[in-house]
């Protein structure tokens, strides 16, 4: 006779993934009151880590920061149990006689007698939804789980490189591995010149690397207004790295094997080749064709191609975008899947009022849309939205993208220091905003433009370098 087969676990809220976006929905929901059960399931090991730096300080940290000690969230003080395995599937349970019942809300452990009882778990999404609708996660170590709601915040994954030995750059692992390839003097072809790209770039470039970033587009950081890429350009330039643009690559062949890593860790590090077929990662030298007819010579090739949505787990389950997205409202609650699904960070893509789609959501969207998930999962009002804001550092400068700046500027301001772009709509109101090396423009901006603001911007005022930018920006 067969065992019988273990008892699923069963907890009030699933999320998944281990990254920035993980914990700190985690930690919103603590925040705002939950008493259930919340369990974190990451695949990647380790406490959740910062993975900005792992471009920005590749050459001057050895590991990234935990962010437990920049004071978001500790799954230990938070009571919340962290789980390493990844998510194999998950499947709905709504209507099914075996979910079990949950405590939550005001029958939760931790609720005092007469105080105010927390808020219950809210699955519900509207008229004829089920009441009580349940999840079934299954684990990659066979482990089940049975959830009243499921987070995805299982981020992204950067898409592999099609040619033999090349690298991407996504977890702590592989920047160690980079880095150790990576002695003064070694020859690093970076595929792509978008944020990652031109980080790595710039950090590779300092650190005595001789360094080669291709790109399709004509300039730099193609999904950034045009007129910063075209200023970031000099960056490049200044820091003695060649950047040819409006070419790909067509194909990456390895010419000769190296006698050994310039640095030894070089070969335990590597870690498997990103591409088919293609064998071990480094060393030795690779000749890579542009689609243009050109060669450069290699001893490294970094693949910064952009990211995907880490989401195949929820295939079967849940209907996603030709992206692999989960299509979310404003608070992370999935818009066409079952009652349970909430999503945020890069594995969401946000639906707009005006029914244009925002994907992914970058670091500050990664720490602050949790706790607007957090208060509709607990049938709270949730705080108005924060502008959509990116920032980098490359070359040893800052780069900040706010709002929705599309086509040309409408108003440059600029100094000796740096300059900052502005656009308007038609009326006169201020959608968005770009900045390269003006930090002190960025505080303003993002309080004009939180919740969805759009006030009046004096165009005047704003142009003057030596007036206070937020003078001329009308108080709402």
């Amino acid at each position: 006779m067969r065992p019988p087969a273990a008892r699923p676990e069963q907890v009030d809220v699933l999320v998944a993934g281990g990254g920035l976006a993980g914990l700190r929905t985690a930690a919103a929901l603590r925040e705002a009151g939950l008493a259930g059960t919340v369990l974190l399931v990451g695949a990647e090991e380790g406490d959740p880590y910062d993975r900005t730096t792992l471009s920005t300080h590749l050459f001057t940290q050895e590991a990234p920061p935990l962010l437990s000690a920049g004071g978001l969230g500790d799954l230990d003080a938070l009571g919340v149990p962290h789980r390493r395995a990844a998510v194999r599937s998950v499947r709905d349970l709504a209507g099914d006689d075996a979910a079990g019942d949950y405590t939550t809300g005001e029958d939760a452990a931790g609720s005092t007698p007469g105080t105010t009882p927390r808020p219950a778990v809210r699955t519900t999404t509207g008229p004829g939804a089920p009441a009580g609708a349940r999840a079934e996660v299954t684990l990659d170590d066979g482990t089940v789980v049975r959830a009243r709601v499921v987070v995805a915040a299982t981020g992204a994954r950067a898409v592999a490189a099609p040619w033999p030995g090349a690298r991407t750059l996504r977890s702590a692992a592989d920047a160690t591995g980079l880095r150790a390839a990576l002695a003064p003097g070694a020859r690093l072809v970076v595929v792509g010149a978008g944020w990652i790209g031109a980080e790595v770039a710039g950090a590779a470039a300092a650190a005595g690397v001789r360094v080669t970033v291709v790109e399709t587009a004509d300039e730099p950081l193609g999904r950034a207004p045009r007129v910063l890429g075209r200023h970031v350009r000099g960056w490049f330039e200044s820091a003695g790295v060649e950047l040819l643009t409006g070419t790909g690559v067509s194909t990456v062949a390895l010419t000769r094997e190296a006698a050994g890593p310039a640095d030894p860790a070089a070969a335990s590090d590597a870690g498997p080749a990103e591409g088919p077929d293609a064998g071990p990662a480094d060393p030795g030298e690779r000749v890579v064709t542009l689609t243009d007819g050109r060669e450069v010579r290699a001893d490294v090739v970094l693949a910064a191609l952009g990211a995907v949505p880490e989401t195949d787990w929820l295939a079967g389950a849940a209907p996603l975008a030709p992206t692999g997205h989960v299509r979310v409202d404003a608070l992370g609650r999935a818009l066409d899947g079952p009652t349970w699904l909430w999503a945020v960070g890069d594995a969401a893509a946000t639906v707009r009022p005006d029914g244009r789609t925002e994907p992914g959501a970058h670091w500050e969207g990664a720490l602050h849309h949790p706790t607007a998930l957090a208060a509709g999962v607990l049938g709270l009002d949730a705080p108005p939205p924060p502008a959509s804001y990116v920032f980098s550092e490359m070359f040893g400068h800052d780069v900040a993208v706010l709002g929705d700046p599309t086509g040309p500027p409408t108003v440059e301001r600029s100094d000796d220091a740096g300059i900052t772009w502005l656009w308007t709509d038609d009326a006169g109101r201020l959608v968005g905003a770009a900045t390269a090396d003006h930090p002190r423009d960025v505080p303003p901006l993002r309080r004009a433009l939180a919740g969805g603001g759009r006030p009046n911007l004096d165009a005047a005022v704003a142009a003057d370098p030596s007036r206070r930018l937020r003078d001329a920006i009308a108080r709402r």
